[in-house]
């Protein structure tokens, strides 16, 4: 058995004891309270506040009775900390349960480490999606050009230099439809692909509200 066959067995046990605990490890919802990024502009002003992040494990540390995790939502990057001498079976489960490429929420009150780091001092946590195949490392990324566009989300979370030209190019167009908009100009949408009107329309059921769509 191949090393990343081994890890996907190792993350479906994991997915299994989950469910054993009857925890849905791919709830429809999240009780978010700020996004990543607005929890850190207002972080300075307000000590201790609580809050609930999400977003995905970019890396793990264990330290004995603490475990320091990095998650990234898409607008910003935040280390959250649990302590098992304040969280005891809730930190187990994290302990037990969790992967790096993992989607999850965590609440707490907000806090400056030893080190000066803002962060997140973990009160409990919800796997808001358990995921089956490990991400690269983080540190060296996708090296390989052909797997970097097959794999294109995952260069894109892994590599911060993609990211922010993505952004740019995104605010770029962003301002020059708006200045075309304001001088009168429209922008007509022609569509590029062509369907023919006989194809039969693809119809999905959803679980949560037992509707077809």
């Amino acid at each position: 058995m191949s090393s990343g066959e081994t890890m996907r067995e190792d993350r479906l046990k994991k997915l299994a004891i989950l469910k054993e605990r009857g925890i849905d490890p791919y709830p429809a919802h999240s009780n978010r309270s700020h996004s990543i990024k607005e929890f850190l502009e207002v972080f300075v002003d307000h000590a201790e506040k609580p809050a609930t992040l999400s977003g995905r494990v970019l890396s793990i540390r264990k330290q004995g009775g603490i475990i320091f995790t990095d998650i990234f939502d898409g607008t910003g990057r935040i280390q959250f900390v649990l302590q098992k001498t304040e969280l005891n079976e809730v930190f187990d489960l994290f302990n037990d349960t969790v992967d790096q490429g993992d989607f999850i929420e965590a609440a707490g009150l907000s806090f400056t480490t030893k080190s000066g780091q803002q962060s997140l001092k973990a009160s409990g946590w919800t796997m808001l999606a358990k995921s089956l195949s490990p991400l690269p490392d983080e540190w060296y990324g996708i090296k390989d050009e052909e797997l970097r566009l097959r794999l294109r989300s995952v260069d894109i979370l892994l590599n911060e230099d993609l990211r922010l030209m993505i952004e740019r190019r995104a605010n770029f167009w962003r301002s020059i439809r708006t200045f075309l908009d304001q001088k009168g100009f429209m922008d007509p949408f022609y569509g590029a692909i062509f369907t023919d009107s006989s194809f039969a329309p693809m119809v999905f059921c959803h679980n949560r509200c037992r509707n077809k769509w």
